[in-house]
């Protein structure tokens, strides 16, 4: 990502989001695990009893590709 700035902001700007990159990189476990409690809550509090079997179909469809992207992401299983 390049914005048209001053070189020194430009460089800022770069060496900022290399630091988030490696920060996230280094604690991704941690947060895969983060994500996985606070969406778990959210899924407790749907009613998913109530869906159609079709509904039901794509929501477990959805919680299987969040699942996918989230081990890829951190290099772990889930524990949802």
């Amino acid at each position: 990502m390049e914005l048209v700035l001053e070189d020194k902001t430009t460089y800022q700007l770069s060496d900022y989001l290399t630091k988030i990159k490696k920060d996230l990189l280094k604690q991704r476990k941690v947060l895969w695990q983060v994500i996985q409690r606070k969406v778990s809550k959210l899924f407790l509090k749907q009613q998913i009893c109530e869906f159609s079997y079709n509904d039901l179909i794509t929501f477990l469809e959805y919680c299987n590709v969040f699942i996918e992207i989230g081990q890829d992401f951190s290099s772990s299983s889930s524990k949802m």
